[in-house]
């Protein structure tokens, strides 16, 4: 999502444009560590953000949110299970 943040919304619409109700869609993302500045981050700041850019489309079956405290790099990592709403 970091090269297609500035169009965040056309993004996630185009997706839903391309899937079916009920269809399933797997979104898998690292971030930076979120205390840290980082491009993009007023966009898609964390996980939470990431799941509400998706919500006007989709519902969240289930996720994973892995957060890293140690590392300095991009070790933090969401992946998601959204299912399609009704068009």
């Amino acid at each position: 999502m970091w090269y297609v943040f500035p169009n965040m919304n056309n993004v996630v619409h185009n997706i839903a444009n391309h899937i079916c109700k009920g269809e399933k869609l797997l979104v898998s993302q690292n971030f930076p560590p979120l205390d840290s500045s980082f491009i993009g981050k007023d966009i898609i700041p964390d996980h939470q953000a990431l799941i509400r850019h998706f919500s006007p489309f989709f519902s969240l079956i289930n996720s994973i949110w892995s957060q890293d405290f140690v590392s300095d790099g991009n070790d933090n990592w969401f992946i998601g299970l959204f299912e399609r709403k009704v068009n």
